[in-house]
């Protein structure tokens, strides 16, 4: 089973891990699906490029963040072309950035499964 937490550690649900008998339905409401990475990466820049809340960068890496007293995530990324820094406001942080999270190691969060998430 993975467990799904908020960045406080609040547990807010469970999927079993890779499986993909009828059984998953129990823990949630849609099969569990595979998707190559870039091709999650079109959909989701295609489905939110239309809305004025939200921005886009491509070529940035994740260095930091912080949890501020108004509730906000203040996020530091790097572009990786200037090497310039650049921090962002916002109300929640998606960690969409694969087996060797950078996001999910500065939480502290463990990964179980493949090796390939160590």
């Amino acid at each position: 089973m993975t467990f799904i937490t908020n960045l406080s550690g609040e547990r807010v649900g469970v999927l079993p891990y890779e499986r993909m008998d009828k059984e998953v339905l129990d823990h949630t409401p849609e099969m569990i699906h595979n998707i190559p990475q870039p091709d999650f990466e079109s959909f989701v820049s295609e489905q939110l490029s239309s809305d004025p809340n939200v921005s886009v960068r491509r070529g940035v890496s994740f260095v930091s963040m912080k949890q501020v007293s108004d509730g906000r995530v203040i996020t530091t990324v790097e572009e990786r072309a200037t090497k310039r820094y650049l921090r962002i406001a916002s109300h929640h942080v998606i960690a969409c950035d694969g087996a060797k999270s950078k996001v999910r190691e500065f939480l502290g969060i463990e990964c179980e499964g493949e090796d390939s998430c160590r």
